[in-house]
């Protein structure tokens, strides 16, 4: 955190200084050198094997800038001195955090892991976000269920607008929703969630055209029929973390094919969300850039950018010890004990998180091995669950005996 603690101090001793007298000596201004760090991003023209090519590099340094800074005069009583410091966060600085593996995925409807997952994450957002005692309201701000189960009538949140200043409505809610089931879309994706929506397996199989128990209220209000009631429904599928709302004024305008098997480069030179963070550029391999977003609905960041900086987890580590990174999500879980003996670092341990690691069957085909219990019981019983939590969790980890 030390280059966002030394620019608040900065911003501070500029903008804090409190008058103490009124009726003293004219004051002095003078001239003061004080060691700012300062990080820009430098391109290089290197020579390779004969080729010319560019590389682009984060710098941090020290610079020392002049600061006009207002005493008393000579003789005079003292008129300024420092207050406490700001107790409220301050605009301006930069955060780094690292992104293991780059940006994977061709796509956002594409996307099934979550490094692309936090990649997409400043930019897109959710309707809602599943918490340990509800969902929290994202995209939307709330939902009404009828007294038989079937329908959820899901209101969206007014006022919001895309990165290119175009209103959010339903219709990019819907349009979404379809791309990400679309039957042609490639890879095809499977259906996890929603599956109870009037017409949302026959529409991902290609025996529909449309999704017809999905419904446009207004610009602001969908309504969700289902085929039988679904307890599971709001957190499962209204709060899926995989299903980002999209521009659908931007994307179908978009080359349907490269969109549809992910081949659009529109996903990594200029895509728009509504969310806190704009994208800036994405340089592989090295990092990927963003900047607030002034108008954001829930109120701007304060940072001026975010970086999300690409690297083995080895070079994370070393990266966030020296202070060149703020945050490094997940760690090594054989590294925690040594990181949490570190004054400087603060390591933070999710509990029942509900993160979990493991091996899906293939259970979207109707036959095979997995559409038998015992077969699914046997491989459970097979493994040490509890040893593997002990020995290559570090004890960091919880059995879950259900989903």
């Amino acid at each position: 955190m030390m280059n966002v603690r030394r620019l608040s101090l900065r911003l501070f001793l500029l903008v804090s200084l409190l008058v103490l007298a009124a009726c003293q000596a004219e004051p002095e201004v003078v001239i003061q050198e004080v060691p700012v760090e300062v990080t820009r991003v430098v391109t290089d023209t290197v020579v390779q094997e004969g080729e010319t090519i560019e590389v682009t590099r984060v710098v941090t340094e020290t610079v020392v800038e002049q600061v006009e800074v207002t005493v008393a005069a000579e003789g005079g009583e003292e008129m300024m001195e420092l207050g406490d410091p700001p107790s409220e966060p301050q605009q301006g600085g930069d955060v780094r955090i690292w992104l293991p593996n780059g940006w994977p995925e061709q796509s956002w409807p594409h996307r099934s892991n979550w490094e692309s997952g936090w990649a997409i994450s400043p930019m897109a957002e959710t309707l809602f976000w599943p918490l340990a005692d509800g969902l929290e309201p994202r995209l939307a701000t709330g939902y009404e269920v009828s007294e038989d189960g079937l329908t959820y009538t899901v209101s969206l949140r007014e006022g919001v607008t895309w990165h290119d200043g175009e209103p959010f409505t339903a219709e990019d809610v819907v349009y979404s929703i379809h791309l990400r089931n679309s039957p042609n879309l490639r890879p095809l994706n499977g259906v996890r969630q929603g599956t109870t929506i009037i017409d949302m397996l026959a529409y991902h199989d290609g025996e529909a055209d449309s999704i017809t128990g999905i419904e446009i209220v207004d610009d602001l209000t969908i309504q969700f029929n289902l085929e039988s009631p679904d307890a599971s429904f709001a957190r499962l599928f209204l709060a899926a973390e995989l299903l980002e709302i999209l521009p659908e004024h931007i994307v179908s305008g978009l080359d349907e094919e490269a969109v549809l098997n992910g081949t659009a480069d529109y996903w990594f030179t200029n895509p728009i969300g509504t969310g806190p963070w704009k994208f800036v550029r994405y340089e592989p391999d090295q990092f990927i850039e963003y900047e607030r977003n002034d108008d954001y609905w829930g109120g701007a960041p304060a940072p001026d950018r975010l970086f999300m900086e690409i690297s083995t987890a080895e070079v994370a580590i070393v990266k966030l010890q020296r202070g060149e990174l703020h945050m490094v999500n997940p760690i090594v879980a054989t590294e925690v004990a040594r990181l949490q003996e570190d004054p400087t670092l603060e390591v933070l341990i999710a509990e029942n998180s509900a993160q979990w690691y493991g091996m899906e069957m293939n259970y979207y085909t109707n036959d095979g091995l997995w559409q038998n219990p015992l077969a699914k019981q046997a491989f459970l019983y097979s493994i040490d669950r509890q040893g593997y939590v002990d020995s290559i969790l570090q004890g960091q980890g919880t059995v879950r005996h259900s989903f």
